[in-house]
């Protein structure tokens, strides 16, 4: 993402078999040349599960998880996991499990809005590429650690 809160978002995502958690593969979410970087889409399938982790900063704070929510193309995903990224000091990551409804995007818009204790919601844009229901996503170590990368 640019300075603006726009272009090719940030972050990770995997796919795990529905049928045997313990198959997991990276799903790459952008390709860079140069100086600039593109979305990949991902595909989504009813057999496999993606969940893409989402970077950026001020999101720890939130009051709580249930502030917490995220929209791809205005489509409501469930938000696992909203804070620190382990290992990376002032990171913070969202982890989110994409839903079947967003097959067949194309490039879309991901949403961001926290709220945090004593103050107002916060809203985080970027964009992601959503394709054919291919959407962006990487790998999580951890199935509560899927998220993308936000700012």
């Amino acid at each position: 993402m640019n300075g603006a809160g726009s272009g090719v978002a940030a972050a990770t995502a995997i796919t795990v078999q529905a049928a045997n958690p313990l198959l997991q593969t990276s799903v790459p979410v952008f390709q860079c040349a140069g100086a600039s970087c593109a979305s990949v889409p991902i595909v989504l399938g009813g057999d496999t599960l993606v969940y893409v982790s989402f970077f950026g900063t001020g999101i720890r704070n939130r009051s709580s998880m249930a502030n917490v929510a995220m929209t791809i193309n205005g489509i409501g995903v469930p938000v696992l996991y909203a804070g620190p990224a382990p290992g990376f000091t002032g990171l913070d990551q969202v982890n989110v499990a994409l839903v079947l409804s967003l097959r067949g995007k194309r490039e879309s818009n991901v949403v961001l809005t926290v709220g945090w204790a004593g103050r107002q919601h916060g809203h985080y844009r970027c964009s992601v590429t959503a394709q054919p229901l291919q959407l962006v996503h990487d790998s999580l170590p951890h199935p509560h650690r899927a998220a993308r990368e936000l700012v």
